[in-house]
């Protein structure tokens, strides 16, 4: 290889509703036991991009208990992020974390939240017990898919374990609704603001 070491890193791709691609992040550090895996990221994808839909930020898992990953978002202008999560992991607790974490980035950001979580089907999760000896407990549950208003609520229900569509329109005048409360990116910044 010349000298170049191959790097895997934890990446999102984002595609635009015509299929094309918006957007290939690098998850910023890898978390807990994707150490093992993933190599380290950047913060070359810390942006919103424009879509046919809005101006949509990414982030994954953990980098949603980074307030300035989560900031970089809210101040680059998003209206939808999109919040990913490994899911059939850390049980039920994981799920709530997963559920007050999204709820809070649309509260802090006035954006809507897109939250995907992955589910393990019996068959995989039968197979992990059997190559790991683990309890089953962990990985039968710890899903949250869900879509969040800018005001906090969950808009439809969300999915908490099992393969599911959640599904809902997202009427962008709530964003403007949210911001005549909190404007988190001046705000944040220290700018002056009417509401502080």
């Amino acid at each position: 290889m010349n000298g170049i070491t191959e790097l895997c890193t934890n990446t999102q791709l984002l595609f635009d509703a015509d299929g094309a691609l918006l957007q290939r992040r690098r998850k910023i550090s890898p978390t807990y036991h994707e150490r093992m895996i993933w190599g380290q990221g950047d913060g070359s994808g810390l942006r919103a991009v424009d879509s046919k839909v809005g101006r949509i930020g990414q982030l994954a898992c953990w980098e949603h208990y980074n307030p300035l990953a989560r900031y970089a978002m809210m101040a680059d202008g998003e209206q939808i992020h999109s919040a990913m999560y490994p899911g059939s992991i850390f049980g039920d607790l994981f799920s709530q974390q997963t559920e007050v974490n999204i709820r809070q980035h649309a509260l802090e950001s006035a954006s809507f939240v897109v939250c995907a979580t992955a589910w393990l089907d019996t068959d995989q999760q039968a197979q992990i017990v059997k190559d790991t000896g683990a309890n089953i407990g962990p990985i039968s549950s710890g899903c949250f898919t869900a879509i969040v208003a800018p005001d906090g609520s969950l808009l439809g229900q969300p999915v908490r374990s099992g393969e599911d569509v959640v599904i809902a329109d997202l009427d962008f005048t709530l964003i403007d609704k949210r911001k005549q409360l909190w404007i988190p990116e001046a705000i944040t910044a220290g700018r002056n603001c009417s509401v502080c």
